[in-house]
């Protein structure tokens, strides 16, 4: 089955600017990277939409459905993500150390 990948402006922000963080802090090469990398984790979520971690355990429901799984080869930046049949809808990618829950307490 073809999934249809939606990435919401939000989370096109989040990319903007951690690659932004990741040019200024680490080089270009590193920002290149990571781009890079989390085109391929939303190319495995479209394959394997159930791999993530529901996180509806963690912070309520709120967020029921939603799931986070992280950018490979950058651990610290997860992306947050919902699986439907017939789309992946990728909510936001944040670092694991950002106040999580307060972020995605403003979803709802």
């Amino acid at each position: 089955m073809n999934r249809e990948l939606l990435i919401s402006p939000q989370a096109s922000r989040d990319e903007d600017e951690i690659s932004l963080y990741l040019a200024q802090n680490a080089g270009d090469a590193t920002a290149l990277r990571f781009l890079d990398a989390t085109r391929d984790t939303y190319q495995n979520l479209l394959e394997t939409p159930g791999a993530g971690a529901l996180i509806s355990d963690l912070w309520g429901s709120r967020v029921q459905g939603m799931r986070r799984w992280p950018v490979r080869g950058f651990r610290s930046y997860l992306v947050f993500y919902q699986a439907r049949e017939d789309k992946v809808q990728i909510v936001r990618v944040l670092h694991g150390a950002r106040d999580i829950a307060a972020i995605l307490e403003d979803l709802s």
